[in-house]
């Protein structure tokens, strides 16, 4: 365990409050790509993938809520192709025809979130706070 309790308020405050600043960056990301154009461009572009006609059947596009969990369901394919292809969820040829544009959003906000989510960890698992 670390021992923060020497350093200034204001610094521990923000090593607690980062994470959920990149992490909601990151949701926030997801949240413009579900709610605007981009989500329909993402639905034109994976049309031969078997992972999107599974998403969209089970309620995908229905709400917003819905929406979030697409795009994040198919931001893992756009991380990792080789995985999707393999499982057959993925069309090889969707994956390289995918926009850049729309990729690199979708990369940017899984990576926002993990970012958040392994700070979040290492805050909570090796930083030990004592109290005054």
């Amino acid at each position: 365990m670390i021992d923060l309790s020497w350093w200034p308020v204001e610094l521990r405050i923000v090593l607690l409050l980062a994470p959920f600043a990149v992490g909601l960056a990151g949701l926030a990301i997801e949240l413009h790509i579900a709610a605007s154009s981009h989500f329909k461009v993402m639905c034109d572009a994976l049309q031969r993938s078997e992972g999107l006609r599974e998403e969209l059947r089970n309620g995908g596009a229905l709400t917003l809520k819905f929406r979030m969990l697409t795009v994040s369901a198919m931001t893992a394919g756009m991380f990792w192709p080789a995985l999707g292809i393999r499982q057959g969820w993925l069309n090889p040829e969707d994956s390289r025809d995918f926009p850049v544009y729309l990729k690199k959003r979708m990369k940017l906000s899984m990576y926002c979130i993990l970012i958040g989510v392994f700070w979040m960890a290492f805050v909570v698992l090796l930083v030990q706070f004592k109290r005054v």
